[in-house]
């Protein structure tokens, strides 16, 4: 009367949901570390941005006589590519400020900043309109 076929094609309904349960699992677990990873990244390319950015504050120094005003003239002096005055992951300016003396860059997205020399020895010199809580790097 009815004929069962011997082969059969495709998965079960069980099969499937094995396979989507799992692929869950792994995807909890990998996206907390993918997240942690970018946020490391972002961080050391703010480092080497705002290494960048000391080097050519440095270089207008030396050639101007002054610090720069704004991170704006840096660029027009070609000493550093435009893109290294942004936050890397958002379209935010690193913060920047300057007296006479010194100059501080700071990013407040990631909580590092750098200074002057004179001014990364003493911090309570710095008279500018600057004040992070983070760590110098």
């Amino acid at each position: 009367m009815y004929k069962y076929r011997v082969e059969q094609k495709g998965f079960t309904i069980l099969e499937l949901l094995i396979v989507i349960v799992i692929i869950g699992i792994l995807a909890t677990i990998a996206l907390p570390k993918y997240i942690g990873v970018r946020e490391d990244a972002n961080i050391a390319v703010s480092k080497s941005n705002i290494k960048s950015l000391q080097t050519g504050i440095e270089r207008y120094l030396l050639d101007k006589g002054l610090y720069p005003a704004e991170l704006s003239e840096l660029i027009t002096e070609g000493l550093i590519k435009e893109g290294t005055c942004r936050i890397p992951g958002t379209s935010n300016i690193y913060e920047y400020g300057n007296s006479d003396t010194d100059y501080l860059i700071y990013d407040p997205d990631n909580d590092v900043y750098a200074t002057s020399d004179s001014l990364a020895a003493d911090f309570a010199t710095y008279t500018g309109d600057i004040t992070p809580n983070a760590q110098t790097i």
